[in-house]
């Protein structure tokens, strides 16, 4: 089974309530590139996309 890590999650369930990595990032007072990373690496290991990225809008 697929592991994730705190930072991992925290990053995803903060980009999904605030809705865009920018201002996850800003609320975690992370870098946004960060973020993206961590929630990539979720996608990737969980097989799955979490979020549809339309431009800078998620779905």
């Amino acid at each position: 089974m697929p592991r994730a890590s705190f930072d991992q999650l925290s990053a995803f369930v903060a980009v999904a309530e605030q809705g865009s990595f920018s201002k996850a990032a800003r609320t975690l007072n992370k870098d946004r590139s960060t973020l993206h990373r961590q929630v990539a690496e979720l996608e990737i290991d969980w097989g799955i996309e979490l979020f549809e990225r339309t431009g800078k809008f998620l779905d």
